[in-house]
């Protein structure tokens, strides 16, 4: 189902300066491409199906999998898949410049059946020169504590001239 999704929603989104061009998909907000313009190298994995067909998931609102692929909130059991929902849907594409990118998913009823509280994920990329930060920022828009599971995993490629400077999470 999901495959299907995202060959028709997902659009990419290029940031490029003098030394990076990098590329984002809006479905999932995952990086697909980090591109070296010197050496013309490819620093992330490429997703290649044949071993494994992501290359920089968001994972949110849990990292892992869950006992019987459920937690238990207030009473209520909840299902939840390995890694949650995050990279599995489409987000906003809210801010777009040559080098900067901010994309957005808010809780919705789709993700209520899986995980019933407010959030607003945003998910910034910035270039800097060499650097590209990643920022993550998650807001509660409701009176309930929010409890969180997650974090970002990458596979780049980092070679003697270039390294990954910064991911940052703001909570």
């Amino acid at each position: 189902m999901w495959e299907k999704e995202r060959e028709v929603c997902n659009m990419q989104v290029v940031l490029e300066n003098e030394a990076l061009k990098v590329t984002i998909n809006s479905f999932g907000a995952e990086l697909a491409s980090i591109r070296g313009k010197e050496t013309d190298t490819e620093y992330l994995w490429n997703a290649d199906a044949k071993f494994w067909k992501r290359s920089a998931p968001v994972l949110f609102p849990f990292v892992g999998s869950l006992k019987n692929k459920e937690y238990h909130y207030e009473g209520k059991a909840y299902p939840m898949g390995q890694h949650g929902f995050a990279r599995d849907m489409e987000f906003a594409v809210d801010v777009q410049t040559a080098t900067e990118a901010w994309f957005s998913l808010h809780s919705n009823e789709e993700t209520k059946a899986k995980y019933p509280l407010e959030f607003i994920l945003k998910i910034g990329y910035e270039l800097e020169g060499k650097d590209l930060k990643v920022i993550w920022q998650v807001e509660n828009p409701d009176y309930k504590n929010t409890v969180l599971f997650h974090r970002r995993t990458s596979r780049i490629h980092v070679s003697c001239e270039w390294k990954r400077k910064a991911v940052g999470i703001l909570f």
